[in-house]
């Protein structure tokens, strides 16, 4: 707490008479000091376009609840931002209320919290982290087998590839089974959304 400017009520500016009284007042007010709390949020897997947008959040302590939003720019993907808190509060929750659409072709995941431990002091910070995964695609391969005589089968394994360009860089395999009399069969592998074969 810290104390304020008094404030003085003072007698009446009265003669007084033999024997009389005369009453005045000083007020001393006092007020409870505030910490500026930083959350800081970061987010996890997110493109080279990053995670720009708001994120509101809810700080619960046992004087109140305190809110504020984060605001990520450009290709960022951490940021922070500052709560005014009553010093030597205890808080026990920090929980996002809102957060910013996920970026084209991935999902948000459940968010990680942490608030603030102990009593309020200057520095306290509480952190919350956005996990964002790409979403997956099961794409269907078919293999055929042509040119052979009627009834025969071509049974066997037959391992294949799909290489995609950047930014998805790399190679997605499987393999396609033919049994027995079978010329044709298919399976499917999982490639990021949004890649380019």
């Amino acid at each position: 707490y810290s104390w304020g400017d008094p404030e003085y009520v003072q007698p009446a500016a009265t003669a007084m008479a033999a024997g009389g009284t005369a009453s005045g007042s000083i007020t001393n007010p006092l007020t409870r000091n505030q910490i500026s709390v930083t959350i800081n949020k970061t987010v996890t897997g997110a493109p080279t376009a990053g995670a720009p947008g708001n994120y509101g959040f809810t700080l619960t302590c046992d004087t109140g609840s305190y809110s504020g939003t984060v605001n990520i720019a450009g290709t960022g993907t951490t940021g922070s931002a500052t709560v005014q808190v009553p010093q030597g509060a205890i808080c026990t929750a920090l929980a996002e209320t809102s957060k910013a659409p996920a970026p084209t072709n991935y999902s948000w995941g459940s968010e990680s919290t942490s608030p603030p431990t102990g009593a309020i002091a200057a520095g306290a910070t509480g952190s919350i982290t956005n996990p964002l995964t790409r979403n997956q695609v099961a794409v269907a391969v078919t293999k055929s087998v042509t040119g052979l005589p009627a009834g025969m089968g071509a049974p066997g394994a037959y391992a294949f590839s799909v290489s995609c360009a950047s930014p998805d860089t790399g190679a997605y395999t499987g393999s396609v089974t033919l049994a027995g009399t079978g010329t044709t069969g298919s399976t499917s592998i999982n490639v990021p959304a949004g890649a380019t074969a």
